[in-house]
């Protein structure tokens, strides 16, 4: 009997490359850059063709540990989640994170409140510290006009204080985007555009950086992330139609696309749990299941919270790329994981 042939596509687009984090040789400190993008194909088909770069994962650290969960702080201590600087360096050096979310949470209104300078010196610090390339994350929900101004004054001082290491200033939308993207221009960084799970918003976003100066190789498309029993059928959807677009030749949205998985211990399945561990358990199996996801949609970088979550993710990538296993049995952990 004979087999029936692949529906092969072709695409005349690609995914513009983003190279995140400057060395020496480019002005920056970074002891290596990471690039995203490059995407001409669906990921992972094979049978269309490969794409150059593999998915990146940015382990994240907060400034303010108040909010973190608690499984998140137990895995720590609380030693090290009080002091950002020792928990960055620690993530690099005994964790093996090639990129780091450095996320200000010190600077939201119904925190601490904290000035954007003082926000900034701590990013400084960090990248003298730790040689990764970084993303820095201001104010992410954006409720009102206070904390649209205040987010687009961070995501500024910390462009300025990093001026030339090449950082990935996270976010940017439409309510605030013209100061933050000449920010971006002068001081060599890029930006993670931001909208609502609406492709024509994302559209209209990126066009109107485009029209500002900055190119594709500048941009990083976020959806917004519903995770796993949060609407992450919304958010896959609306990454799918993006990348194919993409891939079609639509110039406004040939930009490497971030999800965070993160965003999986809001869920309130995890909070109650009873216990640390099964808080733990559940919190890391959501939070791979929305990374998972995200990558088969088109994701080229993840922002995750649970170094677990870190090595898992990064067995699936192996799995997927037809790699050799690092250390995770994927088939005994999805049997013994919390679900």
């Amino acid at each position: 009997m004979d087999e029936l042939p692949l529906p092969v596509e072709e695409y005349s687009g690609k995914v513009a490359e983003v190279k995140i984090g400057a060395t020496r040789n480019e002005g920056g400190t970074r002891d290596f850059a990471l690039v995203i993008g490059g995407d001409r194909v669906l990921p992972f088909y094979f049978f269309e063709g490969s794409n150059p770069n593999p998915p990146v994962i940015a382990l994240e650290v907060y400034d303010s540990h108040e909010s973190l969960p608690r499984p998140v702080k137990a895995f720590y201590s609380d030693e090290l989640v009080e002091n950002p600087v020792e928990w960055s360096r620690y993530v690099v050096e005994k964790l093996g994170a090639k990129m780091l979310n450095v996320k200000l949470v010190s600077v939201y209104p119904e925190t601490r409140d904290e000035e954007p300078r003082k926000a900034a010196e701590l990013v400084e610090e960090i990248l003298q510290e730790v040689k990764v390339p970084l993303m820095v994350s201001g104010i992410e929900e954006l409720w009102g006009p206070r904390e649209v101004k205040k987010n687009m004054e961070t995501l500024c001082e910390v462009a300025e204080r990093t001026s030339g290491e090449r950082v990935l200033l996270n976010p940017v939308t439409l309510d605030a985007y013209e100061t933050v993207a000449r920010s971006c221009i002068e001081h060599r960084h890029c930006l993670i555009a931001k909208t609502n799970m609406d492709v024509s918003q994302a559209i209209k976003l990126n066009g109107l950086l485009l029209d500002r100066g900055l190119t594709p190789e500048r941009i990083v498309i976020d959806v917004t992330t519903g995770p796993l029993g949060y609407g992450i059928e919304y958010t896959y959807s609306t990454m799918e139609r993006l990348r194919l677009r993409a891939l079609k030749g639509d110039k406004s949205v040939q930009c490497p696309l971030v999800m965070f998985p993160s965003e999986s211990w809001s869920a309130r399945e995890i909070s109650e749990k009873k216990g640390i561990d099964e808080m733990e358990k559940l919190g890391v199996a959501f939070e791979v299941v929305t990374a998972v996801t995200g990558i088969l949609s088109g994701g080229n970088l993840l922002s995750i919270l649970h170094p677990k979550t870190l090595n898992v993710v990064r067995e699936f990538i192996n799995e997927f790329l037809g790699q050799p296993r690092i250390s995770i049995n994927l088939k005994e952990w999805m049997k013994n994981a919390e679900w």
